[in-house]
């Protein structure tokens, strides 16, 4: 990256278009001439080195100025300090090159450099409205943009799975991050959760598996383009539930087979842009599911224990009618088939499908049930003849690629 001289200019008021070009041409030539005849040699980052390659970066000599700017981004961790005080009380060329040193320090691959080094061009970002902040905004936007490609292609290294979509926008085709899961072939540390942080484009996070814990969360939480999470069978607990409050955007969350209580349930109440919410095989009650539902308004709250059998139905006159099966579903392996017609459920009788998913909602996973059908088959003169059967099955759980945006047509 290029720095301009901005010792050129004594203040922040914009010159003349002819005045800049002669100082970035000016720049550019001192650019392009080597700054010594070695390359420059790392020296230790000491409070007294620290120091002076502060006090360089505003030296008389272009080259002086270079090197105390190469130097603090050798320096890491210890240079983001020193920067944030620069940055203080600026002068152009400090402003300029201190920015540059904690955009240097942001690309690290070292998680504690990169997250001190945002949080400095942060301070700048949020604070009054100078050539500075806008600077800074371009620094972070550019950043943004740079660390997510580099963080996609991290976290796939570490065994995540990034499901994309390619959109035709009418002149070229985008790709976009449909999903991104984190699930059994993750091998990353709990440490690793924090480069979640750098995506913004992704909105929906799904966690799968009891490698994902509620480290994980806080992370979740700070992506800014987030909409929707699932998390599946996760080793997260109603404490690590409390960190989706810092997502104010968050539109959707499904919660499977997690032993999670209504203190969840009491978290989510506080998301205000919640519109869907899924709760299957929890520890939590449908009383305060009720209550979530209230607080939703025209949102949904799916609540259920679990229980899954795998068949679509559509309502005929007052008769279920099966008009799908699920290939390999608890309702396959007991042997339902297409347009049987469900009389009862575990005795009690059901006119529709809202009924139906209702009666097996309050059952959970592994419970047997009794599916009282009525069945059309040929009788031994060819005629059609009607049997009504009794058949048992185990009822299964959901499979959360259904809730996984692509997931299902793998």
């Amino acid at each position: 990256m290029l720095l301009v001289d901005c010792r050129i200019f004594q203040t922040w008021t914009p010159l003349p278009a002819f005045v800049l070009w002669a100082a970035l041409n000016t720049s550019v030539a001192f650019a392009q001439r080597p700054l010594s005849p070695e390359p420059i040699a790392k020296q230790r980052a000491t409070p007294e080195n620290l120091a002076q390659w502060a006090k360089d970066l505003d030296h008389d000599s272009f080259v002086i100025r270079e090197e105390a700017t190469h130097q603090l981004i050798r320096a890491g961790k210890a240079a983001v300090d020193v920067c944030r005080k620069i940055l203080k009380d600026p002068t152009p060329e400090t402003g300029s090159r201190a920015l540059h040193v904690l955009h240097q320090l942001a690309l690290s691959n070292d998680l504690d450099v990169l997250e001190t080094a945002r949080n400095g061009l942060e301070e700048v970002s949020q604070g009054k409205t100078t050539p500075l902040k806008a600077r800074a905004d371009e620094v972070l936007t550019l950043l943004n943009s740079q660390k997510q490609a580099i963080t996609l292609a991290e976290l796939e290294q570490l065994g995540a799975r990034i499901r994309r979509t390619q959109i035709f926008n009418g002149i070229a085709v985008d790709e976009v991050i449909s999903s991104l899961e984190i699930g059994s072939e993750w091998r990353g540390t709990e440490n690793d959760f924090r480069r979640l942080r750098w995506l913004s484009d992704v909105r929906q996070v799904a966690l799968v598996g009891d490698r994902v814990t509620d480290a994980a969360l806080p992370h979740v939480a700070a992506m800014k383009g987030l909409r929707s999470l699932q998390a599946y069978r996760a080793n997260i607990t109603d404490e690590g539930i409390k960190a989706l409050v810092n997502c104010a955007q968050l539109e959707d969350v499904g919660l499977y087979y997690i032993p999670l209580t209504n203190a969840s349930l009491h978290t989510l109440k506080e998301l205000k842009a919640l519109t869907s919410v899924r709760v299957y095989g929890t520890r939590s009650t449908p009383e305060v599911a009720t209550e979530l539902q209230a607080n939703l308004g025209a949102g949904k709250v799916d609540f259920r224990h679990g229980a899954f059998l795998g068949v679509g139905c559509v309502t005929i006159d007052t008769n279920c009618a099966i008009s799908r099966v699920h290939t390999g579903s608890p309702a396959d392996k007991a042997g339902v088939r297409q347009d049987d017609m469900v009389l009862a459920f575990n005795g009690e009788v059901v006119p529709d499908f809202e009924t139906l998913t209702a009666i097996i909602s309050k059952l959970r996973a592994g419970d047997v049930a009794e599916l009282s059908l009525r069945r059309v088959g040929l009788a031994d003169d060819g005629r059609p003849e009607h049997k009504n059967l009794k058949i048992k099955v185990t009822l299964g759980e959901w499979d959360v690629n259904q809730f996984i945006t692509g997931a299902a047509r793998e």
